[in-house]
């Protein structure tokens, strides 16, 4: 007998999200965003500020971690849930575009320093 209602479960099907591997854009974002996030946390250690500023203005109230760490998770998160769309994958292409950017502008700075 089957129960009916809110807890009727089904078993995962191939192509469900819980089965679909992560696309590799995705994967490449959210490494990007950590590394970012590192090199930002040393950065704030040896008297930087933050560039960007709307999380300059979460740096000062204490909230950069929790925003930055919660932003990358949304990104990814939406991306993964409309992966089949064509233009999440040229945002998510031009995202890890900007990241490089981004990465490399903090190894510039790192290399001014030393």
């Amino acid at each position: 007998m089957e129960r009916q209602g809110a807890y009727n479960m089904r078993r995962a099907e191939k192509g469900d999200a819980m089965t679909r591997p992560v696309p590799w854009p995705i994967v490449v974002y959210a490494s990007l965003a950590l590394a970012d996030f590192g090199m930002t946390l040393v950065a704030f250690r040896l008297g930087a500020i933050e560039a960007n500023p709307a999380l300059a203005w979460f740096a000062r109230e204490g909230l950069f971690e929790f925003v930055k760490l919660s932003l990358t998770l949304l990104v990814c998160s939406v991306a993964f849930l409309l992966w089949s769309r064509s233009l999440t994958k040229a945002v998510m292409l031009a995202a890890n575009v900007m990241m490089l950017g981004v990465l490399a502008h903090h190894v510039r700075l790192w290399f001014s320093v030393l």
